[in-house]
Order: C-alpha cells, then sequence, then structure tokens
C-alpha cells in the first residue's frame, strides 16, 4: 500500500467537492495494482503515530496520468505539486518557462559550471581549460560543507573560445568536487546580469539586454554550461555592417534612433541619405529660372513689409522694397500705409527713367492689394509694364 497526502494544497475550484473526484486527504492503493500498468517500487518510511506500525514499505508510483499530486509538473510555469488551473504563476514567468520548454540544451558533465553566489572565487579542478597558470602563493584552503579545507594549487584565468566571456582569478581546487562560478565577480567582468527562476537561469547582456545563455535548474542547483556558447551563434558575434544599411533596414529613421539602438554589429558611418531627405521635404525643389535680367531697370521685384510692431520715428509701420534684378541694388520706401505703393512707385519710376535715360520692362510682386489695384494697372499700361506676379508659396 502506499501513502498519497494533499497537504498543503489549496483547493482551486472550491464548488468541487475532491472527495468525488478521487482527491481525498488520505488514500490507499494496493500493492499490486489490477491493470497491467507497469510501476516501480520506491523505499519510504513512516513514523510512529497513535501506536501504528514503524518499518518500511514499497511505495507504488504508477506511470498512468490518474496517480497522485505528488508527480505532478505545471506544464504553465514547470512548477511541482499542482496543476495548469491552479497555477499562480505570473505571466512573465510562464512565458520564461515556455521559452525554456523549446530550446534543447545538452550538457556535458565535464563542462558544466554551478553559479554560485555566496562563494569569492571561481573554483575548478580541471587544468586542462584554465589559462596562465601560476602557484598559488600561501597556505589557504577552500572550507567545505563537512569542515574539510582543500588546498589550492594554482591560479588563473579561463575563456570562452569565439566570445568576449571570462573567468577571472579562478582557483585551481584538484580535491573539489564541482566547478564553482562567482555570479557576483563574473557579472562585474563580463558586464552581464542573471535571472534565476524555479527552473532555469537566464544570463543577459546588461547592455543590449540580450540572452546570451540559458541553463535549466538540476537538483536545486543552476548549472552553466559554458562551453555551449562556442557552438550557439549570436547576434553580437556577426560582422559589423556600415550604419547607412541599418538606416536602410529600419526605414530611414533618424540618426539620434540609430545612436539609442546600441547595435553591436554596426560601424559608425554617417553618410547623406536621399531617400532620408525626400521623405522629409515636404516640397520639391524649384527649379532654376532659364533667363534673368540683361541690363539695369530691366526687371524689378518689390513687396512690401509690415506692419511693424514699432512705428519709426516719423510713424511709418509700412516698408516698401524694390530690388533691382541685375545689379541687386535695393530700394527702400517707408510708408504709412499701404495705399500709399502706387504714390511712391510712380514717383520712382519717373524719376529711374530721367536720371538713367532706360526703361523698366518687367515688374513683378506678388498679388497684394498693394500691386494688384486700378491706378497701378493704369500705370503699367501706360508705360508698356509688364505685371508678373509670383504664385503664393513660391520664392
Amino acid at each position: 500500500m502506499a501513502f498519497y497526502t494533499n497537504r498543503g494544497r489549496t483547493n482551486s475550484k472550491p464548488w468541487i467537492n475532491t472527495r468525488t473526484r478521487g482527491h481525498n486527504h488520505c488514500s490507499f492503493t494496493r500493492r499490486n495494482p489490477t491493470n497491467n500498468t507497469p510501476s516501480r517500487a520506491k523505499e519510504t518510511c513512516f513514523p510512529r503515530q497513535n501506536g501504528s506500525f514503524t518499518g518500511t514499505r514499497q511505495k507504488q508510483i504508477s506511470h498512468n496520468s490518474n496517480h497522485g499530486h505528488g508527480s505532478i509538473t505545471c506544464f504553465r510555469c514547470g512548477g511541482p505539486n499542482h496543476k495548469a488551473d491552479g497555477c499562480f504563476a505570473s505571466n512573465e514567468e510562464a512565458d520564461q518557462y515556455k521559452a525554456f520548454a523549446a530550446i534543447k540544451i545538452g550538457e556535458t558533465a565535464e563542462e558544466t559550471w554551478y553559479s554560485d553566489t555566496r562563494a569569492n572565487h571561481h573554483m575548478t579542478s580541471d587544468t586542462n581549460e584554465v589559462q596562465g597558470i601560476i602557484s598559488y602563493p600561501g597556505n589557504d584552503s577552500v572550507m567545505v560543507g563537512n569542515g574539510q579545507g582543500l588546498p589550492i594549487t594554482s591560479t588563473g584565468n579561463v575563456t570562452i573560445p569565439t566570445t568576449n566571456l571570462k573567468l577571472n582569478d579562478v582557483l585551481v581546487v584538484l580535491a573539489i568536487k564541482k566547478k564553482l562560478l562567482y555570479v557576483s565577480q563574473f557579472t562585474r567582468d563580463n558586464n552581464c546580469y542573471f535571472l534565476f527562476y524555479p527552473w532555469g537561469s537566464i544570463l543577459k547582456d546588461m547592455k543590449t539586454k540580450q540572452v546570451i545563455l540559458k541553463g535549466f535548474m538540476k537538483d536545486g542547483l543552476y548549472p552553466i554550461n559554458l562551453q555551449q556558447l562556442s557552438t550557439i551563434p549570436v547576434s553580437f558575434l556577426a560582422n559589423k555592417v556600415s550604419s547607412n544599411l541599418w538606416h536602410a533596414r529600419l526605414g530611414h529613421p533618424q540618426a539620434e534612433i540609430l545612436t539609442k539602438l546600441c547595435l553591436p554589429s554596426m560601424d559608425k558611418q554617417n553618410v547623406l541619405c536621399e531617400s532620408y531627405v525626400l521623405g522629409k521635404s515636404t516640397k520639391l525643389p524649384f527649379e532654376s529660372r532659364k533667363s534673368y535680367a540683361t541690363a539695369f531697370l530691366h526687371t524689378l521685384h518689390s513687396d512690401v513689409w509690415g506692419p511693424a510692431s514699432v512705428p519709426s520715428y516719423d510713424g511709418n509701420r509700412f516698408y516698401l522694397i524694390i530690388v533691382d534684378e541685375y545689379s541687386q541694388h535695393i530700394w527702400f520706401f517707408p510708408m504709412n500705409q499701404k495705399s500709399d505703393v502706387a504714390i511712391i512707385f510712380t514717383s520712382f519710376l519717373k524719376q529711374m527713367e530721367t536720371q538713367f535715360d532706360t526703361h523698366v520692362k518687367i515688374f513683378q510682386s506678388d498679388g497684394g492689394g498693394e500691386f494688384v489695384n486700378q491706378s497701378l494697372q493704369n500705370l503699367f499700361k501706360t508705360n508698356g509694364i509688364i505685371h508678373r506676379i509670383s504664385c503664393p508659396g513660391t520664392p
């Protein structure tokens, strides 16, 4: 007969009577089950209680899916003694376990290190993987759990091929049974950090947050097979490419975005990207003019600026600007109001024709009312001047 118990388990479905489902607090099974399911025997000792017998019995552990809760493993989080419908693990922990279940990690006893947060040095008995071995100065020893002191013979360093990970100041203790990895020193030397879960551990890069190494928990310990890094390719081992290629891969973002990504495979190069410039432009560039003025006063450009927030000494708040296209000469006329443009330009035109003995042929301005009015239009017709109006939104 075998003894099972649900002690410590909380029924996640209180409306269901567990006794009707065969989950009693104490249940007994026969030594020889009636079905043909194979089973294996395990020695179990029972203490004396209320005059009951004390001895050794054969505990039958059946491979049938209907065995007791003691051998159940949650497929959601990997924890023991509960099912997925009663699992209290967070979604993040459950996702991490699923990621572990999707990979297969081969471990070799000779290559396995055990992470230890209480140690103060890396320790190993294998001298083949230690480089730069020197004799240990002193008579110090490593104290183990049974009180025995294990002598330290030498020290050295361990490097992982094809990676930048290293173990500095490793103590060679020939009598030690397991290789111990000092977590604090390892994370400081390699700029990384560990995440420990009930089912395993994850090693991540501190800067890129990239997963470097994964390992399952075994017998309450967190073994780490560092040699798997030399066979599993990771992204930071890739060949470096130019930042222009990453710029194109990511859809031509700003340079600040590439800087924030901190991609280890990116070579720092900055070259002007034509696609990026065209994507940022709100309009196409204007084409150059094919003809320009060939003489003084051939073509005049004019515009009105104002109103100024502060009037001039004479109380003027508007200013008429006339530019000769050929000589780039500028005339500047203060005005009290925009309607004074017709009076000022009539006087200006007569003065220029008299002084320089030439005629204005083209006058260009915007379509404002100070230029497009009856007075100026009659003046242009009388003197044979072509009035060109610039398109809105163009220089």
